[in-house]
């Protein structure tokens, strides 16, 4: 069913992919987590598959370190079993990275703890775009939409980082420790309004509805919708206030 859903919406073999999900909103699969994991793998085999494995819920300035090897993915069961699943690879940025599998996965994760904002227009999520992902939300809406954050940034929207950084810490596997000092969201829950971009985008015709399993999914081409919402924030900067 999972292949019948995903071949519906019309993805192809060679589609590189942002993946955010909610697993229990998919419904019973068969192998659970590592079998939906094996079945995204099979399916985007010419291509790429990204996660988020973000940290930022307990890596702070009270406790700085990010383990790369074992620090936790925060955002959801399918997330952090992918970031396990073998053959994938994460990158190093302290509170917002991501794990990858497929094409291209090494160059688009690497270097990330240069950056000292959660998403910042070099890094993984602002080269979306010109590397032609698709955003895929299973079971979630766009309050979940990471990338959203990253337009924040680019259009330089005032007051949704800190000014100060954090003193925060990316320490890897092989003992080496490498210091990535970050501006943190500010916890205006911005993000809680995100959905707001959906009725524009489905009335342009770039977002898409769907169904994987039993979870109503959202997927579209990512260029398209970095043009919609840098074009409402260039005209409104507060089109995700409160």
């Amino acid at each position: 069913q999972i292949r019948h859903d995903l071949l519906s919406m019309g993805f192809k073999a060679s589609d590189r992919i942002l993946i955010h999900s909610s697993l229990r909103a998919i419904g019973p699969i068969e192998g659970g987590a590592e079998g939906l994991i094996d079945v995204l793998l099979d399916y985007f085999s010419q291509g790429t598959v990204l996660m988020p494995a973000h940290t930022w819920e307990y890596v702070n300035a009270k406790h700085p370190k990010c383990y790369h090897a074992t620090s936790p993915s925060c955002v959801g069961t399918l997330s952090e079993v992918f970031r396990n699943t073998p053959g994938t690879i994460r990158s190093a940025h302290p509170t917002h990275s991501n794990s990858g599998w497929g094409r291209g996965v090494k160059d688009l994760l690497a270097d990330q703890e240069r950056f000292d904002t959660p998403c910042a227009p070099q890094s993984t999520y602002g080269c979306l775009a010109e590397e032609g992902f698709k955003i895929v939300l299973i079971g979630v809406d766009f309050t979940r939409n990471t990338t959203i954050h990253g337009l924040e940034e680019r259009a330089k929207i005032p007051g949704i980082v800190t000014e100060e950084r954090e003193p925060l810490e990316v320490v890897f596997a092989d003992g080496r420790v490498v210091s990535s000092p970050q501006h943190r969201h500010t916890g205006d829950d911005r993000s809680e309004q995100y959905d707001r971009a959906e009725a524009p985008l489905l009335e342009k015709g770039i977002l898409n509805v769907g169904k994987l399993g039993r979870a109503r999914t959202l997927y579209l081409e990512a260029a398209p919708m970095f043009d919609v919402i840098l074009d409402l924030l260039a005209k409104d900067p507060d089109f995700f206030s409160l």
